[in-house]
């Protein structure tokens, strides 16, 4: 599967989702005229992360702003799509209305599943918009380097930094979903024998060569180095934990 389309399978099926975030980034770009949408926005500030001269707190603060803005979009247009779907879906089978007792739970479900959607939208984008902005060109040149090397454990040790660094500064999921996409690029056809060859001496390495290839501040350098370490969420969306999808609310019968 293509690593690139894993949001868009997510919100497969929910048409109306996707209709919100589209509606949503049209919204802000109207708003903002000619200017970027706040999807854009937030790449074009969380990029610069990997700058060890950037101010910190600046960013996450205009991240923030940004984020908040495009998270009450959604607030009001999720508003809209349950009070236009209300009436119908408060009917049971055979048109019946449902006593009292079971129109307040599927209602009190139904706002949840509403603001769980919301904050699971807002923090996919989030991830997605940190994701793209990351730089794998160096990681990517490292294991191409790799494939072509006779002795392929120094460049897993410089692997290994340059992964870790990426986590360091933008959080775990981001940098995942970053390094994901670029594997898709990775390899060739051709590369089948380099990495079955990589392959079998990285899975027989020696206790020493294990150590050569952990990340430590003897392998790697000092993280100070690598930039600011990232904050534990942005405007409210974890860098390191992933929420599961909003499970629907049952239909009444």
């Amino acid at each position: 599967m293509d690593r690139t389309t894993r949001h868009g399978q997510l919100f497969r099926g929910d048409w109306h989702i996707l209709a919100l975030i589209f509606v949503a980034d049209v919204m802000s770009r109207r708003q903002s005229g000619t200017g970027p949408s706040i999807r854009s926005a937030l790449g074009s500030w969380l990029v610069e992360a990997s700058s060890s001269t950037i101010d910190s707190s600046h960013m996450i603060h205009s991240v923030q702003r940004l984020s908040a803005e495009f998270h009450w979009r959604l607030v009001t247009l999720f508003a809209l799509l349950c009070v236009a779907t209300t009436g119908a879906c408060q009917t049971g089978r055979g048109g019946r209305a449902p006593d009292a007792a079971t129109a307040a739970r599927w209602s009190n479900d139904s706002a949840k599943y509403v603001r769980d959607s919301i904050k699971w939208v807002h923090d996919s984008l989030v991830i997605d918009s940190i994701s793209r902005s990351i730089k794998t060109d160096s990681l990517y040149r490292l294991y191409r380097a790799q494939l072509r090397a006779g002795n392929p454990i120094p460049l897993e040790r410089a692997i290994n930094c340059e992964r870790a660094k990426l986590h360091w500064v933008y959080g775990s999921l981001a940098a995942v979903d970053a390094i994901d996409r670029m594997f898709d690029t990775l390899f060739r056809a051709s590369d089948s024998a380099d990495r079955t060859r990589v392959s079998n001496r990285l899975g027989n390495m020696s206790a020493d060569d294990m150590m050569e290839v952990s990340v430590t501040q003897r392998t790697c350098g000092r993280t100070s180095l690598w930039g600011p370490l990232h904050p534990d969420s942005v405007s409210g969306t974890p860098l390191l934990t992933r929420a599961g999808r909003p499970a629907r609310p049952k239909p009444i019968r």
